[in-house]
């Protein structure tokens, strides 16, 4: 189906972080490093994530988005999933336009390395936290639901090897 709009998803990173001292508590107890932020005016649960920038590898961005919204230095060990969400938002139902946007997400699990309490945290934040799996759960909102399903993923196991991803350059001289 042509269309006039030039299409394109927006790749994102997100990081799974337990907490180094329950790796052997029952899955419900066991805490996992979180941000609360601002969709809208709707204040959601989300891991640290966002967006690559530009000439950043996956990697490099899941690291940096971690320590801009939580102040942890993370060590990515393995790739949990690579998740495809897809949004459609209409803003007023009157109009027949709906706003689609698709997600690609690329979510990781990390250890924690080293933690940096004052670092300035990005201005979205409103805080990072170790939550339970109870209690994200029990959130009213997360920013979206492969939140909840990248940490189900992980606690079943999920973790592929970081070799998987490959980064490849490329010079045009035409």
């Amino acid at each position: 189906m042509a269309s006039n709009r030039t299409w394109f998803p927006h790749s994102t990173v997100a990081v799974i972080v337990e907490h180094p001292e329950d790796s052997t508590l029952p899955a419900d107890d066991r805490r996992f490093l979180m941000v609360e932020e601002m969709e809208g005016d709707v204040r959601v649960l989300n891991q640290p994530a966002g967006h690559m920038e530009d000439e950043e590898t996956i990697l490099q961005a899941a690291v940096r988005e971690a320590l801009e919204e939580t102040g942890w230095e993370v060590a990515p060990t393995g790739l949990i999933g690579i998740y495809q969400l897809e949004i459609s938002k209409q803003a007023d139902p009157a109009l027949p336009t709906v706003e689609r946007k698709t997600y690609i997400r690329f979510a990781f699990v990390a250890k924690a390395v080293a933690h940096h309490p004052d670092m300035a945290l990005d201005e979205d934040i409103l805080r990072a936290d170790w939550f339970t799996l109870k209690e994200i759960n029990a959130a009213p909102h997360l920013r979206s639901p492969i939140v909840k399903q990248a940490i189900l993923d992980y606690l079943d196991g999920a973790a592929y090897p970081l070799s998987l991803l490959r980064t490849c350059k490329w010079s045009q001289h035409f």
